[in-house]
């Protein structure tokens, strides 16, 4: 999935939303989604080229705020291998893998 295509979805969801007509800069990418808060909606994971990671919480009204401001640096080597509720506790939790191969 693409910057364009996510920023489609989100637009459609809420065209008046915090962010709806905000782009999304070519530096991040999709990762994947789950809903890592719990809350029944699937949130949208996020991955800079820099190796900084945020979500997008989903709302309520179908908007997916910015969150860009609580984005984690993750190293370079560390890949995201998966997405889903590995534990069963209703939460989406990410899959690690080295790019190494360990």
């Amino acid at each position: 999935m693409n910057n364009c295509l996510a920023r489609r979805v989100q637009q459609r969801a809420k065209p008046a939303g915090p962010n709806a007509n905000d782009s999304v800069p070519l530096d991040w990418t999709i990762v994947g989604t789950g809903d890592f808060n719990g809350e029944g909606r699937d949130d949208i994971l996020w991955r800079n080229t820099d190796g900084r990671l945020t979500n997008w919480p989903s709302g309520t009204d179908g908007a997916f705020p910015s969150n860009s401001a609580s984005a984690y640096l993750q190293r370079s080597s560390r890949l995201t291998g998966g997405i889903g509720d590995f534990k069963g506790d209703g939460r989406g939790d990410i899959l690690w893998r080295n790019s190494d191969g360990g």
